[in-house]
């Protein structure tokens, strides 16, 4: 789970305390919870695309639509030091509750974990555009602003048959979609 800051908390309830109507207050909540959660497991965009006899065709991409209840707004605007709490308690459920961020094999798993790492410090240090091309899970990690610290690793050992291994994480990839991965 990316880690909501205890400052970002803060300058969110300060904003919300300064306004007057529930529409800015809920403009506010609302961004916080895209902003610092849920952006983090947003879906890649779909491409799309539609045609029929007699007509164009059109193709595109189609973006996640964030939809976040009205009721939820209205209790985290009411009373948004409660947000402290969500924080506490989504960083303690974590990994546990939250779909996995990657599935992948590894033979050399040492060498794997640590190649990933090596590589998000590395395209953390990058300013560069070309970066944003680039579509690896180091380069997936770092576009959505998570922090080392905050990944977990969970392992499976497997039998040494290759065909198991490329079998269980093809199905494991279609039954979790995982943010991070390839899908």
């Amino acid at each position: 789970m990316h880690e909501i800051g205890r400052r970002d908390i803060e300058y969110t309830i300060q904003k919300i305390n300064e306004e007057k109507g529930f529409e800015c207050k809920s403009r506010i909540m609302r961004d916080f919870l895209i902003e610092k959660i849920f952006s983090h497991y947003e879906e890649q965009p779909y491409v799309a695309s539609i045609e029929g006899k007699l007509k164009l065709k059109y193709q595109g991409e189609l973006y996640p639509k964030h939809e976040i209840s009205q009721g939820l707004l209205e209790r985290l605007c009411e009373k948004p030091e409660t947000l402290f709490e969500i924080a506490k308690i989504l960083k303690d459920i974590s990994p546990n509750f939250m779909r996995p961020l990657y599935i992948g094999m590894a033979g050399n798993l040492h060498q794997r974990i640590t190649i990933h790492k090596n590589n998000i410090q590395k395209y953390k240090a990058i300013v560069d555009e070309y970066f944003f091309y680039e579509d690896s899970f180091a380069a997936r990690v770092v576009k959505r602003k998570f922090r080392l610290n905050n990944l977990y690793i969970t392992i499976q050992e497997t039998s040494k048959d290759e065909n198991m291994h490329v079998s269980l994480e093809n199905i494991l990839n279609r039954v979790n979609y995982p943010v991070l991965g390839r899908n």
